[in-house]
C-alpha cells in the first residue's frame, strides 16, 4: 500500500494544507491591499471545533469561525463605504433572568451572545449570527431573542458561494431542501 501524500499550497510564502484555507487567505490579503483590515493570521491546516469551525484571527482579533473574521472583514468595508454607522462584537443579551425555584435551587440566566450587533444609518439595530448550521440550543435562542427583543432585527447568516454574497441561513437550507426533494423526484 503507499501513502498518499498530502497536497499543499503555498502563498506568500505560507503554506497551507487546504484549498479553504488558501482561498482564505487571497481574500483576507485582497482587504489589507483595499485598507480594509490591517492583518490577518489563519491556522495553515484546518483543525476543526465541535461544530466544524477553524479559528481565524483578523486585525488582532480572534475569531471562532473562518466564516466570522470574513464577516467582519464584510461588516469593516461597510462601514468604511458609510453603509452602516457602527458594529461591535460579542455583545450579550439577557433572554431570561436567573431565579430561585420553589426548591431554593439557584437557576442560571439565559444569556445569548451575538457575534455582531450592527447599526445601520437610520438608528436601526440588527442583530447577526454567523452560522454553518443552526443547533437546537441556538433555534431555542433565536425563538427567546425574537420574543424578547422584538425591536431588533435577527439575522442568521452564512457566505453563499453560489449567490456570491451573505444570505439568510434559513434560505440556504430551504434551498438544499428543495434541491435533494428535485433529485428524488427525478431519480423516482
Amino acid at each position: 500500500m503507499t501513502k498518499r501524500t498530502k497536497k499543499t499550497y503555498i502563498v506568500d510564502n505560507i503554506e497551507y494544507g487546504s484549498k479553504t484555507l488558501l482561498n482564505y487567505h487571497m481574500i483576507f490579503s485582497e482587504a489589507i491591499k483595499n485598507n480594509i483590515i490591517s492583518s490577518f493570521t489563519l491556522p495553515t491546516a484546518i483543525t476543526r471545533t465541535k461544530y466544524g469551525s477553524c479559528k481565524a484571527m483578523v486585525d488582532g482579533i480572534e475569531f471562532d469561525s473562518l466564516m466570522e473574521s470574513r464577516y467582519y472583514i464584510y461588516l469593516q468595508y461597510l462601514l468604511k463605504q458609510g453603509y452602516i454607522k457602527s458594529f461591535q462584537r460579542q455583545v450579550k443579551y439577557l433572554l431570561q433572568k436567573g431565579y430561585v425555584n420553589n426548591v431554593g435551587k439557584k437557576i442560571q440566566a439565559i444569556e445569548y451572545i451575538a457575534d455582531f450587533t450592527v447599526t445601520d444609518i437610520n438608528d436601526n439595530l440588527t442583530v447577526v449570527d454567523v452560522k454553518g448550521l443552526k443547533t437546537d440550543i441556538f433555534k431555542i435562542k433565536e425563538k427567546m431573542f425574537g420574543y424578547v427583543y422584538p425591536m431588533y432585527n435577527f439575522l442568521c447568516v452564512q457566505w453563499s458561494d453560489k449567490h456570491k454574497r451573505w444570505i439568510d441561513l434559513d434560505i440556504i437550507q430551504k434551498e438544499k431542501r428543495d434541491a435533494k426533494k428535485n433529485l428524488l423526484r427525478r431519480a423516482g
